[in-house]
C-alpha cells in the first residue's frame, strides 16, 4: 500500500497518477465509474473516500463520515440519468450513498463537503458492496457470513442470504471444539458479483467454496470447492490435534 493509485490503460502504461496533495494515505479500495470520468478510493487509515478526475487526475472531493476503513466502494452503472452515484461500505458498519455529480465537473472542488445521501446501519462490519447491473439493487457482503441486499431509490432491504452454512462452517466432531470456532471466525464473503441478467450472485473469500445464488429466490444454486482439505490461502483446516505427537512418545521430547 501506498499513497499512489495508478490508473492503468490495457497495455499496463502508466496513464494517470492519482494522488492526495496535502497527506499521505493508505488506500484500501479502488472503483471507476462507468462514464470512465470518475476514480474513488477509500482510505485505510484516514476513513474517507477520495474522488480524481479521469481528465486531469486532480481531487475533485473529500467524502468524511465513516469512522472505519472503508473496505470497498463502487459507482453505480446505470447512466440514464445525470447522476453519478457513489456507494461506500465500511467497518464501521454503515453504508454511505453519495452523490458525487457536481464534482464530475467541478475541477476546483476540494472540500470536504456533506454529499451524503444516505446512510445505512447494519450489525457488524462490511465487507464487499456490488451494484446489479440496472443500477437498482445492491448487494452487501457482511462479516456474520450474510449477504444483504438493498434498494439504493427505495432505500430498503430485499432480503438476506444466510451464507454460515454454504462457506463450510461447521463442527467437525465432537471432541474438537476449538478448530471450528476459529475457522468459523476466519471465513466470510470478501467480493461478490452479479450476473449480466442481475438474476444471479456469485460469492466468495476467505473459503474454499465459491458459491452461486439465485438473487430472486435468495437460494445457493451451486457451490464449487476450489481446494480440497485446504482454505484459500492454502493452510490445511481439517486434522486432529490429538495426534499431534503420534510419532514421538512424552519421553523423546526434551527436558
Amino acid at each position: 500500500l501506498d499513497d499512489l493509485v495508478k490508473y492503468l490503460i490495457l497495455n499496463y502504461r502508466n496513464f494517470r497518477t492519482f494522488t492526495v496533495p496535502t497527506r499521505r494515505v493508505q488506500f484500501f479500495s479502488l472503483a471507476v465509474d462507468t462514464r470512465g470520468s470518475l476514480v474513488a478510493a477509500g482510505g485505510l487509515d484516514t476513513f474517507e473516500a477520495y474522488v480524481w478526475s479521469v481528465k486531469t487526475g486532480q481531487l475533485l472531493t473529500v467524502l468524511t463520515g465513516h469512522t472505519a476503513p472503508i473496505s470497498a466502494l463502487a459507482f453505480n452503472p446505470d447512466i440514464s440519468g445525470i447522476d453519478i452515484e457513489l456507494t461506500t461500505v465500511s467497518w464501521d458498519s454503515t453504508l454511505r450513498l453519495w452523490d458525487v455529480t457536481g464534482n464530475s465537473t467541478d475541477e476546483n472542488n476540494l472540500s470536504s463537503m456533506e454529499l451524503t445521501k444516505e446512510v445505512v446501519n447494519f450489525s457488524c462490519d462490511a465487507l464487499c458492496v456490488a451494484y446489479r447491473g440496472d443500477g437498482k439493487q445492491l448487494a452487501i457482503s457482511l462479516l456474520n457470513w450474510n449477504i444483504v441486499f438493498y434498494d439504493p431509490n427505495e432505500g430498503v432491504e430485499m432480503g438476506t442470504i444466510d451464507g454460515h452454512r454454504d462457506l463450510g462452517i461447521s463442527q467437525t466432531s465432537a471432541d474438537d471444539l476449538v478448530t471450528p470456532r476459529r475457522a468459523a471466525e476466519a471465513k466470510k464473503f470478501q467480493t461478490v458479483a452479479y450476473s449480466v441478467d442481475g438474476e444471479h450472485l456469485i460469492a466468495g473469500g476467505d473459503s474454499k467454496y465459491v458459491c452461486l445464488y439465485s438473487v430472486p429466490d435468495k437460494l445457493l444454486m451451486k457451490q464449487f470447492e476450489v481446494t480440497c482439505n485446504l482454505s484459500l490461502g492454502g493452510v490445511q483446516e481439517l486434522h486432529d490435534r490429538r495426534n499431534y505427537l503420534s510419532r514421538f512418545s512424552i519421553e523423546a521430547l526434551p527436558d
